[in-house]
């Protein structure tokens, strides 16, 4: 059974690269950025824990005569989580707030825009020795939107719906050291009744179709049992839902999460 799904996920690896060179050799401009985390988490008990997370983006690069945005994007979860672990498997639950900040004053439009969200988060991990198989589902609300193009109150306040569900595959090399590929799609659900015919599309209300995935290599090192550092390489691929789901765009980030557990229980 082990034999069978390593030969599986190393298809899906290859096909997946093979679709993703003939999408980098798309006309779409390229985007070159840095992501970073601080993931802060406060452990109770053994099940419940608090998530505090803030993070930023810079953008270095945009192919074209365009500038780069650098400072253009902060964000902020916090919420809780509960955590169930059996001998094979863990069931974990989130429910985060989330606040995005998008400073486009170097942009086409040239203006700060922020939103306030709420996103439930079911996984699960599956272990099979030293390989580990993670679905995530973020079901990822929007509840407030401030921009320029919503001018009343009832614009601001709505309500969409994405899910982005993750599917990573991790293997440990050493107790300390592991090795991931995941991939996430952005799968719009909801759009905002009040706003629809305004603009759709992160930063404003969420659009239905799928307008972005995410594919992610890289690796996690515990430096101690509390802290641990995880360096990734992610392509980003943006679309127009409105537009046959034409690709837009192409990221490139170079990403960092740096991970502390604080651990309150004996």
């Amino acid at each position: 059974m082990k034999k069978v799904i390593i030969t599986a996920l190393l298809m899906l690896f290859l096909s997946s690269v093979t679709f993703l060179s003939k999408l980098e050799a798309s006309p779409a401009p390229n985007l070159g950025r840095t992501w970073l985390y601080f993931n802060s988490n406060i452990a109770f008990s053994p099940e419940w824990s608090l998530t505090i997370m803030p993070g930023h983006r810079f953008e270095f690069y945009r192919s074209g005569d365009n500038d780069a945005l650098h400072s253009f994007y902060y964000e902020f979860f916090m919420g809780p989580n509960y955590t169930k672990r059996f001998s094979d498997f863990t069931l974990r639950f989130s429910l985060w707030y989330s606040y995005m900040g998008f400073d486009l004053n170097r942009g086409a439009l040239n203006s700060y825009l922020y939103s306030h969200n709420l996103a439930f988060i079911p996984s699960i991990d599956y272990r099979i020795g030293k390989l580990t198989l993670n679905n995530r589902m973020m079901f990822y609300s929007k509840f407030y939107a401030n921009n320029d193009l919503f001018t009343t109150s009832d614009q601001r306040w709505g309500f969409s719906l994405l899910l982005r569900e993750m599917v990573r595959v991790s293997y440990s090399i050493t107790d300390q050291l592991s090795v991931l590929i995941a991939d996430e799609i952005f799968v719009g659900l909801k759009e905002d009744s009040g706003t629809h015919n305004i603009r759709k599309g992160e930063p404003f209300f969420e659009e239905q179709g799928i307008p972005k995935n995410r594919l992610h290599l890289g690796c996690v090192y515990k430096i101690n049992p509390s802290l641990s550092i995880s360096p990734q390489y992610i392509w980003e691929t943006n679309f127009d839902t409105a537009n046959n789901h034409k690709l837009k765009d192409k990221t490139h980030y170079i990403f960092l999460s740096i991970d502390y557990l604080f651990k309150l229980y004996d």
